[in-house]
């Protein structure tokens, strides 16, 4: 009886493919531009590439089971995705871009304590914090591209900041702050129509009306 084994062979190669990748987490869910955050996961090789939507992110660092990101400058919220040739996996939860906030205006330029400002700008967040100098305003109110305040009582004539964390945005014009005026008395007890009168006090400025 012969040794040899008969063999017989497919007429195409079998291919051994990697697993596909499979993204578990993304830490933080909020980041700045800037900042660095980690997909998590399995199944991630040394060539794979990583898309914020469908923006290439900056790899930094890399293993089996996580990718350590950059996020770009003018990034958009969206899903993180790790990419390789036949090979995608998507977070189930969207990245939360959080630009730094911008001030463009002040209305109005000068106030009293206690009057409502309001900034405009964008990427205002709630939980972003006004200075008058280094005064809180207080009862503010926020919308993605408005920020109104009550000046405080013990305010003084400075720029306004919103500030979050370590990012700061100011006023390029200081906000004046003008006292009340007060009106102690004035000199006459009456008279005629067209008599003048003399007002004493103290606030007063070149601006304010008399009314009768």
């Amino acid at each position: 009886m012969s040794s040899e084994r008969a063999v017989a062979k497919s007429p195409r190669l079998f291919r051994v493919v990697a697993p596909q990748p499979v993204v578990t987490g993304i830490q933080p869910a909020a980041a700045a531009p800037g900042a660095t955050v980690r997909i998590l996961g399995r199944n991630f090789l040394p060539d794979d590439r990583a898309l914020l939507a469908r923006t290439s992110v900056p790899v930094l660092a890399r293993g089996p089971e996580f990718l350590d990101v950059t996020i770009p400058r003018m990034a958009r919220s969206g899903e993180l995705s790790v990419v390789g040739p036949g090979r995608q996996a998507r977070s189930e939860a969207q990245l939360t871009v959080v630009h730094p906030p911008d001030v463009t205006a002040m209305e109005p330029k000068w106030a009293t304590p206690g009057a409502r400002v309001t900034l405009f700008g964008r990427h205002f967040v709630a939980g972003d914090v006004v200075l008058v100098g280094d005064k809180a305003g207080r009862d503010v109110s926020v919308s993605a591209d408005e920020i109104s305040f009550t000046v405080p009582d013990d305010a003084q004539t400075g720029p306004v900041a919103v500030v979050r964390g370590e990012a700061r945005a100011a006023t390029r014009a200081p906000l004046d702050i003008v006292a009340p005026p007060v009106v102690d008395g004035f000199d006459a007890a009456g008279g005629p129509g067209g008599t003048v009168v003399t007002l004493h006090g103290r606030h007063f400025s070149k601006d304010a009306r008399v009314t009768y």
